[in-house]
């Protein structure tokens, strides 16, 4: 399974903060950015319960 993190971006931007997709292998792909921190922390956070739905559903379906 994949982990997703926010950081800070070295460049000025409009949009500093950006989420990466961490692969298991250690690969890192920028997923999106955002204006603030709070923002993209929210992104992960929905992320993360989306992820637990669908793998509680799937366990209920087993």
């Amino acid at each position: 399974m994949s982990t997703y993190v926010f950081r800070k971006l070295a460049s000025e931007t409009d949009r500093p903060w950006a989420v990466y997709k961490i692969d298991p292998a250690g690969e890192s792909t920028l997923v999106e950015q955002f204006e603030t921190a709070p923002e993209a922390k929210r992104w992960i956070d929905v992320l993360r319960f989306d992820q637990e739905d669908t793998v509680s559903e799937g366990a209920a379906q087993a």
